[in-house]
């Protein structure tokens, strides 16, 4: 629900920079469908502090916050030194000398932070940090990666001066010398070799222990609940709770789909007598413009997933009215699916590259650093399993989340250190395809099937509707001009451009799925692992795009909004 923007000077802090533009800034991060809150505001000769619509939920105290949740009772948390608590957040704590910001071990949470000779800006928003930065310079080495990915790659941000902060990383500033000394923790599986029944138990009681010490008012929060393992365990694991409710979210005819998680969730919740809802994210009445752009100002341009918010953010508009604190997610770190190659895992987990595609239309430099690269002797499954931790979760999953966070808050217990720490002693054959956390759960779930199919609108779909077709359309030959694509690019996109009816999706899905069922898996495994390319999807491509210029036309506005209203 919460941002936050920390600034510090080095000598007295200029007469512009004051409480008034913290609530400018509120105002000019809220989404258009809501009614912006009063900040919370901290305020001290050369340090501003802002958090934006705060949560009933936020911790803070002194000139220490702390967004996101807490797992365990940790009464130091606030205290600059202090071990770093056990939960998902991003923390910012300071004392007299020192600012210290700190990320959870898979950086669930992302914090960004520019320092210059003159200041220290740290922020959940890079908008928040060019507003009071006062100037914007594009970095043109993240229009690749959102090209090829749909997001802004390994660290990346849309300004050449924002730095990240790593996952499970202590950031100190001090303030004396005014520099940065940045610590973290490297992402280490190692099999410990323990029998099958000691990694249960040991699994089982991390699970367990995280979301009993997790405290929330479950009055004011609500689990998404689908048809898989991970939102299952957590519901069974909070059933000493009677006050749960449970949402599902997807398309209207997903419900009558028995292999869906519409039809499974709803299901389960009445054997296990939740109160549960389902909300339709049918494309809203607002037009495809309105609901892009808002799409690409909340989630600040960091990830090309539109499929789940073509209501127009109408669902997460309802939980704030609602005066719900946030959802408890089920993004988890416990294995990924089986792997074929090193392209066949970097594929699935969306670090995908522009030479990873049968001729891109883009020509552009990409460079893979080689923590995300497989190291020598190591297996494919701990490579696939080292970079979901390293890659999926703090930049695509954090991506997601903090889409989320303009709305309600998200609390993701799986993601725990007790768990990930637990998770990265198993052996590869107990990680793959979450074999041993699936075991646990079926020893404890109710006779249910398991959804097999996901109830939300997929994004390569939508973008090929004729009216979305067409916004797309006029977006590129209206980008013709900005000079951040040449005109052959732009062109050859548009050139390329498909519409795609309903039924013709339809029939092509359900024609795909019954010569998958046909094929022995030994057939399926061959094919796997003879894929070695992709081909571009141009719809994808031009969607990026709109991205890239909506963002670049954002930020370059965020640069000038402090000087104007002053």
């Amino acid at each position: 629900m919460s941002q936050a923007v920390y600034i510090a000077y080095r000598a007295h802090r200029p007469p512009n920079i004051n409480s008034r533009s913290i609530v400018r800034l509120s105002q000019l991060l809220c989404p258009d469908n809501l009614t912006s809150s009063q900040p919370l505001i901290i305020n001290s000769e050369n340090t501003l502090i802002g958090v934006l619509n705060p949560s009933q939920d936020l911790n803070i105290s002194e000139s220490s916050v702390c967004l996101g949740t807490i797992f365990k009772e940790n009464k130091d948390w606030w205290k600059v030194g202090a071990a770093a608590p056990d939960g998902s957040y991003a923390l910012f704590r300071s004392d007299r000398d020192r600012i210290e910001l700190l990320t959870d071990i898979v950086g669930s949470r992302t914090i960004w932070y520019v320092l210059t000779d003159t200041s220290f800006i740290a922020s959940t928003s890079q908008r928040a940090i060019i507003f009071f930065l006062g100037r914007f310079q594009a970095n043109e080495k993240v229009y690749p990666w959102m090209l090829s990915s749909g997001s802004l790659g390994p660290g990346l941000s849309w300004d050449r001066c924002i730095q990240h902060i790593p996952c499970d990383a202590r950031l100190i500033l001090n303030r004396n010398t005014w520099q940065v000394q940045i610590n973290t923790s490297p992402v280490l599986f190692e099999n410990n070799r323990r029998s099958y029944r000691e990694c249960e138990q040991r699994l089982k009681y991390a699970l367990e222990s995280s979301l009993q010490h997790i405290e929330l008012d479950q009055n004011r929060w609500i689990l998404p609940l689908s048809g898989g393992y991970d939102s299952r365990a957590i519901l069974l694991m909070l059933q000493r709770t009677p006050a749960l409710k449970t949402v599902t979210w997807g398309l209207k005819n997903s419900l009558d789909n028995r292999h869906s998680d519409a039809y499974i969730a709803k299901k389960l919740a009445q054997y296990l007598h939740v109160k549960h809802q389902y909300f339709e994210t049918e494309i809203s009445d607002e037009s495809i413009e309105t609901i892009f752009n808002r799409f690409v100002r909340v989630g600040e341009g960091r990830i090309d997933h539109i499929g789940g918010y073509m209501d127009g953010f109408k669902m997460w508009k309802y939980f704030r009215e609602q005066n719900y604190s946030g959802v408890i997610r089920g993004d988890q770190g416990l294995g990924w699916k089986s792997a074929h190659s090193e392209f066949d895992i970097r594929m699935s987990i969306g670090l995908t590259l522009l030479d990873d595609y049968i001729a891109f239309p883009f020509d552009g430099v990409q460079d893979l650093a080689d923590t995300y690269k497989m190291n020598d002797g190591e297996s494919l499954e701990t490579y696939r399993d080292r970079l979901y931790h390293q890659f999926r979760i703090p930049f695509v999953v954090s991506a997601l989340n903090e889409i989320k966070c303009a709305y309600v808050e998200v609390a993701t217990p799986l993601l725990s250190r007790l768990v990930i720490n637990e998770v990265r002693n198993l052996p590869d054959v107990m990680r793959t395809d979450k074999k041993l956390f699936k075991d646990i759960v079926d020893k404890i779930s109710p006779n249910i099937d398991y959804a097999s199919e996901r109830s939300v609108g997929h994004s390569h779909n939508i973008l090929k509707q004729p009216n979305v077709v067409a916004f797309l359309h006029d977006e590129l030959v209206s980008s013709m001009d900005s000079g951040l694509f040449s005109r052959d690019f732009l062109g050859n996109v548009l050139s390329n451009l498909i519409v795609d009816t309903s039924t013709t999706r339809r029939n092509k899905i359900g024609i795909k799925r019954a010569i998958k069922s046909l094929l022995p898996e030994r057939i399926l495994h061959l094919i796997r692992r003879k894929q070695s390319k992709l081909s571009p999807d141009y719809n994808t491509i031009a969607f990026r795009i709109f991205i890239i210029s909506k963002m670049h036309e954002i930020l370059k506005a965020d640069s000038c909004a402090l000087n104007h209203d002053t």
